[in-house]
């Protein structure tokens, strides 16, 4: 999507690569951190250093791409961020064009609460709960905040994970705004 928007893209496929790689006329940087099958510790790990390295680069944004089924360590992942960039995290897990939504903090697959749908009877991967906060404090004790008009945040004194709910992409592209 960035490059096909005109970013200068970079695609690296692993989260221990050198800062000398990064072209010098990269805008945005993608790197595949193939933490999803690990365990939460180690998932932390990877990409708590993933995201400090970058940031003493000088890079200044950062976006972690999770699972809009919320399996995996998201809990995890989204703390390291936070942890590792020193803020405050907004996650929108919807995907409204494949039928994942979140509303009122709960994540969607096809109108049925994740935890009771497909996803939830994965044989190798379920997930277990289907409110978007009780998934990120499966892997870390952070506060999480859900937001359930992006107009009406307000942010709270100490770091958080902002969980936008978006049932439409006018929506996504509205917090994105």
């Amino acid at each position: 999507k960035f490059a096909e928007a005109g970013a200068q893209t970079q695609v690296i496929l692993k989260p221990d690569f050198g800062m000398e790689e990064i072209r010098p006329d990269s805008e945005v940087l993608i790197v595949d951190a193939e933490t999803r099958h690990l365990d939460g510790e180690a998932a932390y790990h990877i990409v708590y250093d993933l995201v400090r390295r970058c940031k003493n680069y000088g890079i200044k944004y950062f976006y972690k791409k999770t699972d809009s089924a919320l399996r995996g360590n998201v809990g995890s992942e989204l703390s390291a961020v936070s942890d590792a960039a020193g803020c405050s995290v907004s996650f929108v897990p919807a995907l409204p064009k494949l039928n994942r939504i979140t509303k009122d903090g709960i994540q969607y697959i096809d109108g049925v609460p994740v935890a009771d749908s497909l996803f939830g009877r994965d044989p190798f991967e379920p997930v277990t709960k289907s409110a978007v906060a009780e998934v990120i404090h499966e892997g870390t004790g952070i506060e999480v905040v859900v937001v359930k008009n992006c107009k009406q945040i307000k942010r709270a004194e100490r770091r958080a994970i902002y969980v936008y709910d978006a049932k439409s992409n006018l929506e996504m592209e509205n917090i994105a705004r």
